[in-house]
This record gives C-alpha cells, structure tokens and sequence, in this order.
C-alpha cells in the first residue's frame, strides 16, 4: 500500500464528518470524472479516500496528477494497493482506514452528484438507518444517460430470509449509490467472500435489527460499459452457455449463504432470521454444484428423493439433468438458437 495524503484543513462544525471512499481498477478512460465528481462534493467536513486496486493501466497515475492540483476544501487521501484485492477487501481496508463516522462508497467508473454525499448523510437521522442508498441514472461509456430515475427494488430473494413486521419492508441495496454508518464493517472483516459487497452489508443490516433507507432523487450517474468491474452484463450465446452460468453462480450463492450463516454468529437480533429460507437455498445450490459429480443412479435418486420430500418446484430442474453435465434444457434459450440458426426461415415455421 503506498498512501500519499493531501492534507487539507477543516473544522468539524456541527456537522459529522464523513468518508467518501473511491474504489477504482482498470478504469484510466473513466477515473478522470469520477475523481472530480468526488472532489466537487458539497458536503463538508469530508475526508475523501481515492483507491487504486493496483491497475496495470494509468489509472492511479491520473488520480496523483489531479490530487497534485487540488486546492479545495476536503482532506484529500490517496491509497494504490500493492497487489489486487479484489471488490469487497478492497471495502474493508477504506473502511478500516476511515476516520469518520458515515461512509460513502463510489466507483471509479461512476460520477457522483455534487450534493450526494449531503442528501444521504441526512437520511440517517433515525438510529435503526445502517445503510442508505438512491436513484441512479444509467450512462453509457460517453457519459450519455441511457435511462433515468433508476431505482433499486424493495423486495428480492434475501427479503424472505427474515421475520419482518407487517408495516416494514426489505430494501435492496444499491451498491453503487449506498453509504453506511462505518459501525456496521467491525464485524465483517473476517467474513470470507468473493462478490460484492452489498449483499453482505444489506444482509448484515436487518440480521441486526437495522433497515436500510432509499431515496429516489437520482444521485449518482451509473455507467455500464463492456468492461465493468461491478455491473458487468453477461451475453449469454447459448442454452450451453446459460447452463454453465447456472452452475457457476450457484457456486457464487452457495459461498454467500456461508458467509451469511458466519454473520449470525456475532448478530444481535438473529430471531429476525428465517434460517430455514437460508438453509434450503444453501441446498439447492449444493446440489447443482454437486451434480456434475454424481453418476446416473446417484442422479436418480436425488430426483426420487425430491418426489418423497414434495420438494416439486426442484424436481423439473433434475430431471432434464440425469444425462450430462450441462444438457440444453432451456426452453427459451433453444427457442432463442433456433431463431438465431434459421433467420427468416424461423418466421414461416
């Protein structure tokens, strides 16, 4: 780690101070944007974190050429990690380098508004408020927005691993556009976990009696491009192709329902936890990263075991799958190759 620090002075007058932490690998065309965005910041008092994962490319290069010429108001910090950390360490060590209380996460590749940090500072007024996150709109590799007044959904499959009341809902994260109160990555550090890191905080969050708060004010510009680190978009180009993406993000979802079975261990509202929900999509994902593994009869029985535990909504899935690795069962996506092989001729079928 090579930190260079570019002091600025400040008075912490009423306000908590705040971090706003920059990540950035690989992302030389973009980081030019995203570090003015941050450096435009409204919000004071505000230490700022810019971080290269180590990149081969001129991206911290650039993030020093602009630090050298900064003269403004918030307390400048620029880290390069000697080697790779990959996405979610990368988080813990800006976290555990942070010296304020509310922590702000942005992507190299991403351009921050300049009352961002302001307007989610002040949703944490209630003291159950751990996360926080808005509106976003899209923007291509030309910073054209593509769409706008993009929200992230109060409801997903994590939503069902706990108890909530009535009148409370789940509210997914949106990484890219989220902040913390720093408390919250304490417990974490030792969480081994290879995908990103809103998952796990979002799952922390309400395993620990917290909520997480949206607003739909669009503060942050989110670009998609080929060559995302975080938002990728995958182009599946077969039934094949898809099954292997299956199988690789049930491995993906069986290291996350791990990691969130490690949570519990030090949570403190763990009756909050549907951990049935949790234990039987561990399952699922064990057995779709075990079947390649499995010969014929062993497969069989699986499926009739599946029968006599009235476990149905598995049973298609396993059945389609006794011969093979990676068969072409998808319906949509065989219908999808067809279309694509004949062409006109599909139209006339």
């Amino acid at each position: 780690m090579q930190p260079i620090n570019k002091i600025m002075k400040f008075e912490q007058v009423g306000s908590p101070l705040v971090t706003f932490a920059l990540i950035a690998y690989k992302q030389e065309e973009f980081i030019r944007e995203a570090v003015n965005a941050a450096l435009a910041q409204e919000y004071q008092p505000l230490e700022i974190i810019l971080s290269d994962d180590c990149s081969p490319d001129r991206t911290f290069e650039i993030m020093k050429e602009i630090v050298a010429e900064y003269s403004g108001p918030h307390h400048v910090r620029l880290n390069r990690n000697i080697s790779n950390m990959g996405g979610i360490r990368h988080v813990f060590l800006l976290a555990s380098m942070s010296n304020a209380e509310y922590f702000v996460l942005a992507a190299g590749d991403d351009i921050s508004k300049p009352s961002r940090t302001a307007e989610l500072v002040r949703m944490f007024e209630a003291p159950n408020v751990l996360g926080v996150c808005s509106g976003y709109d899209v923007i291509d590799e030309n910073s054209v927005v593509v769409q706008k007044n993009c929200l992230a959904p109060n409801k997903n499959r994590m939503g069902d691993y706990f108890k909530l009341e009535k009148n409370k809902t789940f509210q997914v994260i949106q990484g890219s556009t989220s902040a913390y109160r720093k408390e919250i990555f304490f417990n974490l550090a030792s969480i081994d976990a290879g995908y990103a890191e809103d998952n796990l905080l979002n799952f922390y969050i309400y395993a620990n009696g917290g909520v997480v708060e949206q607003t739909s004010s669009s503060l942050v510009l989110y670009r998609q491009h080929a060559n995302a680190v975080h938002h990728k978009v995958k182009i599946l180009r077969s039934a094949s192709d898809s099954e292997k993406q299956s199988y690789e993000d049930s491995q993906d979802g069986a290291k996350k329902i791990e990691a969130f079975k490690a949570i519990l261990k030090f949570s403190s509202s763990t009756s909050l936890v549907n951990r049935g929900e949790l234990e039987k999509d561990l399952k699922r994902y064990k057995i779709v990263c075990a079947w390649p593994l499995l010969n014929i009869f062993e497969r069989i029985c699986s499926i009739f075991g599946e029968i006599f535990l009235h476990k149905s909504y598995f049973l298609k899935w396993q059945a389609a799958r006794i011969f093979g690795k990676f068969p072409k069962y998808q319906p949509k996506m065989l219908l999808e190759d067809v279309r694509e092989k004949l062409g006109a001729k599909y139209e006339k079928l």
